[in-house]
């Protein structure tokens, strides 16, 4: 999903976002002029360009999923979750504060008063992969990001993962992806230059999440 320089506060896991979740959101007619007129917004402000440009469509951003998620809970609505899926629900949720310093099934378990055998079950249940594999993806997930959209080096990426080794890492890395963890450091390195550029850019964003 989105990097923490982007999320704020309780904003760290959209609805629509979550595996667990309906991937289907049909939106009225009357609600599509709102939903252009906000990209429209976000285009025009990245014309602009200036030292407020990046601030400014973070906000716009916000706001547009902040709609799409008022439209999300009308037609999903949280409080009709049967236990189950509330239950992956929470544990996405604490995945999402904590995968950095904590990537065993144990400690999520812990906290959502489960087993960890239980938590594997409900999670291969609701998404089709275990509690383990989802730590692992989101682990993937923002090395993926960190390493395409940050001029981190691997060194510095594997201790924000909370990898002590870098040798481990990219041991890690390699055996879930297949690749060392260098060949995608510099596919987004610079600023998209045009305007399609820029949403194949939000739109990458949001896939990895």
């Amino acid at each position: 999903m989105f990097g923490r320089d982007f999320l704020t506060g309780d904003t760290l896991q959209w609805p629509f976002f979550s595996f667990s979740a309906n991937p289907h959101l049909q939106l009225p007619p009357a609600k599509f002029p709102a939903v252009l007129q906000e990209l429209e917004s976000i285009l025009e402000e990245y014309a602009v360009a200036d030292f407020l440009t990046v601030r400014i469509i973070t906000y716009r951003l916000l706001a547009l999923l902040t709609m799409l998620e008022r439209q999300y809970e009308e037609a999903h609505p949280s409080g009709n979750q049967p236990p189950v899926q509330r239950l992956v629900k929470q544990f996405l949720g604490l995945l999402e504060t904590h995968y950095r310093e904590n990537a065993t099934v144990e400690y999520y378990a812990a906290q959502l008063h489960v087993t960890p055998q239980y938590l594997n079950i409900v999670c291969r249940k609701e998404t089709g992969i275990t509690a383990g594999n989802l730590i692992r993806r989101r682990l993937l997930l923002e090395a993926r990001r960190l390493l395409s959209l940050t001029m981190q080096d691997v060194k510095e990426i594997a201790y924000e993962l909370g990898f002590s080794d870098t040798s481990y890492f990219s041991r890690f890395f390699r055996r879930y992806t297949g690749q060392t963890p260098s060949p995608s450091a510099n596919r987004f390195r610079k600023y998209p230059n045009n305007h399609n550029n820029l949403l194949s850019f939000l739109l990458f964003a949001s896939n990895f999440g």
